[in-house]
């Protein structure tokens, strides 16, 4: 997409839209109606951010202009769930976090722009949600999101088993690992006698240690927070 095209008020409406007190009582008709209807209609006229998305479409109307469009309203529906109190100080602590409105703006833009999946807004606003709540900080809103935008959706979604059903999948286990929400481990090593490594000792006594695939802490979280799932430990043998 062409950001030159973007209105420069664009940034700071995304941020005021976050904080409307008129957000929630519009939003899932944002996310369900039809963008041409949205133009008719004037649904969402009191949220600052639909005048310059609607803007911008009228100005291209390229397939990616809508999709864009399309991850913004399904963002903001998701977002909506927050009260308007909660919501009015997550907006306060993203402008303090990256300094500016417009910065703050941007930076949402940015990652709303480059997410691959229409699913993947409402994962992203769960986390601001959360955010909102005072669950997580807007550090780790950023990181967890960043993990949401480079992953495939599949292995996003597989977090969602975290406790119960089957285990991963050995693809699940490489892209998690290579993501770095999945950590290694060797379960009750042996102890290597004084000058000897861990493999010298393993030939000593007979018995290879077992290789455990572990959730990273960061992992555990992110299921909690898109999925409502928890376990206090999850280990695979490989």
């Amino acid at each position: 997409m062409n950001h030159d095209a973007i209105p420069q008020s664009l940034e700071e409406a995304l941020v005021d839209s976050v904080a409307s007190e008129n957000l929630q009582s519009v939003a899932v008709d944002l996310a369900e109606i039809g963008i041409d209807s949205l133009l008719e209609s004037g649904v969402g006229k009191d949220i600052p951010v639909i005048g310059s998305l609607l803007s911008l479409y009228k100005a291209g109307r390229s397939v990616r202009q809508q999709l864009f469009i399309r991850k913004v309203l399904n963002f903001l529906r998701g977002v909506s769930t927050a009260t308007s109190q909660e919501r009015e100080k997550l907006a306060e602590e993203l402008i303090s976090h990256h300094g500016s409105a417009t910065q703050a703006g941007a930076a949402v833009i940015l990652l709303l722009d480059r997410l691959d999946e229409l699913s993947k807004p409402a994962l992203v606003a769960r986390l601001f949600v959360a955010c909102a709540k005072g669950a997580i900080t807007v550090d780790e809103v950023l990181r967890y999101s960043a993990y949401v935008d480079r992953m495939y959706i599949g292995d996003i979604r597989a977090l969602s088993r975290l406790g119960s059903g089957p285990g991963y999948t050995t693809l699940e286990q490489e892209a998690l690992l290579s993501a770095g929400l999945m950590v290694q481990r060797l379960q009750n090593p042996p102890k290597p006698p004084r000058g000897h490594t861990v493999t010298e000792s393993s030939m000593y006594y007979g018995k290879e240690p077992e290789l455990q695939m572990l959730l990273s802490e960061h992992a555990k979280k992110m299921a909690e927070l898109l999925f409502d799932a928890k376990m206090q430990v999850v280990e695979i043998k490989i």
